[in-house]
């Protein structure tokens, strides 16, 4: 008898306990909610709900309140797209500063679910004050944006002497033929398309400037590879005026509008899509799942960014996007040499008297005019070549 009361008296506490744990969930759950309304509102205000299946709102705010509701709310998320606590750390530490929120019908920051969970290009659906605004007024060589047309760049090689290398690429708009004449893309289609990105990219950077006097061009290093580099230093040395204009970059050049400079590793391991550079291994996806879904319920935006390199920690996610690759320099051309008649001579008539010492090997009775002759023309040419200098 006394065991069946020990029995009910322990499944009593035990019913007990487990409803204070659960008023205790409920309660940090609420709490948290207030914490972080500002958060949640931003989430519902610009349809994050689209996107739950992407990302947990909640993940987020708890990480950073209770690790038991963080790890009690991924319970009920399915392992495709969690994030963990590095993941959830870069997006605090370097995402949530650039939350958009309106103040006195002003707009302030850029990233929105979409750009979280989706692709980070801009459109005339986001509401995005700035994009909008460069929809409306912004002219590329008298050509109108339009959402949908092609945008396309004609890489073009310039000697420069000045320039690490002796040579440099510039970009030049290509407007486009047929029903979109009148019109050029804002951004260039697909994610494989790194021509037609860097021609943007130096776009921004030169303020559409397509001449060989721009600021920025594209110069290989050492390495071979393409990086954006200042070959016209400007007057003034404010070589990323037009890369942060109004402060804080065109309304299409969402890599301005977050801080990213164009020579940070998520941009120049992209145009060059290399995997490794000397054996070092470099991510040229991280920039392709910025713009792009992999597909099906795959994220794109940030959450593609991180979840591409998932076992990567904080500094790796941060190191990509803030910080600059190395510029190994390439070596110099090589000293241009001045015409010298005299150098010519000498050299022509040295290589004459060695073609022309055959005659000693000849047997006897055979005849002289071939060696004669092509001691001649090898003392021309050589001459010539030696004279005239290559400047």
């Amino acid at each position: 008898m006394f065991s069946s009361l020990d029995n009910i008296n322990i499944s009593k506490y035990f019913i007990i306990f487990l409803c204070m744990i659960i008023i205790w969930l409920i309660f940090s759950y609420i709490t948290m909610r207030i914490i972080y309304k500002p958060l949640y509102e931003w989430w519902a205000q610009n349809g994050g709900d689209k996107y739950k299946d992407k990302l947990s709102i909640t993940s987020l705010a708890s990480a950073n309140y209770s690790t038991i509701l963080y790890n009690f709310d991924k319970l009920f998320r399915g392992p495709l797209n969690q994030l963990n606590i590095n993941q959830v750390r870069f997006i605090i530490g370097q995402l949530f500063p650039f939350l958009r929120y309106v103040k006195d019908k002003t707009q302030y920051g850029i990233i929105t679910p979409k750009s979280m969970c989706e692709t980070v290009k801009l459109s005339s659906d986001d509401n995005d004050q700035l994009f909008d605004n460069f929809l409306q007024t912004y002219k590329r060589q008298d050509t109108i944006i339009k959402e949908g047309a092609p945008l396309q760049y004609i890489q073009m090689s310039v000697k420069k002497d000045s320039v690490p290398g002796g040579k440099y690429y510039r970009y030049v708009f290509a407007p486009n033929t047929g029903d979109d004449v009148k019109y050029s893309g804002v951004y260039p289609k697909g994610t494989e398309d790194t021509v037609n990105w860097s021609g943007l990219i130096l776009e921004w950077l030169n303020g559409g400037d397509y001449s060989e006097d721009a600021i920025w061009g594209l110069v290989p290093d050492a390495d071979n590879l393409l990086q954006p580099f200042v070959v016209n230093p400007p007057d003034d040395k404010k070589t990323y005026k037009y890369w942060f204009e109004n402060d804080t970059g065109r309304g299409d050049n969402f890599l301005a509008r977050m801080s990213i400079l164009p020579n940070a590793p998520l941009v120049v391991y992209f145009i060059n899509n290399q995997y490794s550079t000397q054996g070092m291994k470099v991510d040229a996806q991280a920039f392709k799942n910025l713009i792009s879904p992999a597909g099906g319920s795959i994220a794109g935006g940030w959450v593609g960014y991180l979840n591409g390199s998932s076992d990567q920690n904080y500094d790796y996610f941060t190191n990509t996007i803030r910080t600059t690759t190395d510029f190994p320099m390439p070596p110099p051309p090589p000293q241009c040499t001045k015409p010298n008649v005299g150098n010519g001579i000498l050299s022509g008539v040295l290589s004459a008297i060695s073609i022309g010492s055959m005659v000693l090997f000849l047997p006897e009775g055979a005849a002289l005019w071939p060696v004669v002759g092509a001691a001649l023309l090898s003392g021309g040419i050589s001459g010539y070549q030696a004279g005239k200098g290559t400047c």
